[in-house]
């Protein structure tokens, strides 16, 4: 495995040539595992700097019925910046992973005698899935900064409106699926017998 990391990053800008599955896999296990890692290391400093205001609040000595009022006050707006953050984080981590990734997946391509260019679907995938979700996100903060509010929560007209927006915003993250799909697919096929067009056999780990 160990192999497979140094070989992988040491080849980033190399597009030519053949890589195994094994080698392939063991550089995707550790490009996730330093993602997830990453990620729960952001979800706690997120955590600690949106509940910050409300700790603070607890801390001066506020009552109970005091800190449920912040708390019904405060709750929609952190909600509203945790999803940014979290969706703009996110579209960063995915494109630093995807450039990490894309010689190697090239490489496996070509190890099952398939062409590089497929791994523009990835890239084509994540970039319509970001181009329609953006221009959401104002209308996604709007209703999570009122989701506390009881009297929107009461409103019928605002809870299907909330409904419909929550719906479209997951289909389009639907499109996020494409890319780790095919990613899976191509990453799995058998390596060719022997030579083929792009090269000799496979490096190997």
């Amino acid at each position: 495995m160990l192999g497979s990391i140094k070989y992988n990053l040491s080849h980033l800008l190399d597009f030519s040539g053949r890589d195994a599955r094994q080698t392939f896999w063991y550089y995707v296990l550790f490009l996730s595992i330093v993602y997830m890692a990453l990620s729960m290391i952001g979800a706690f400093v997120l955590m600690g700097s949106l509940i910050g205001p409300i700790v603070e609040t607890a801390n001066s000595g506020a009552s109970e019925q005091q800190m449920q009022a912040h708390m019904a006050q405060e709750m929609g707006s952190i909600m509203s910046r945790m999803m940014t953050i979290v969706l703009y984080g996110s579209m960063v981590a995915n494109a630093i992973f995807d450039a990490l990734l894309a010689a190697s997946f090239v490489r496996r391509l070509h190890d099952s005698d398939s062409s590089g260019w497929w791994g523009l679907v990835v890239v084509a995938a994540q970039l319509a899935g970001m181009a329609l979700m953006i221009p959401m996100m104002d209308t996604m903060q709007q209703f999570m900064a009122q989701g506390m509010n009881p009297e929107a929560m009461q409103n019928p007209a605002y809870m299907n409106a909330m409904m419909a927006q929550q719906s479209k915003f997951g289909l389009y993250g639907l499109l996020g699926w494409v890319g780790p799909i095919t990613v899976i697919v191509f990453g799995v096929m058998a390596s060719t017998e022997g030579p083929n067009r792009f090269g000799e056999a496979p490096v190997r780990f």
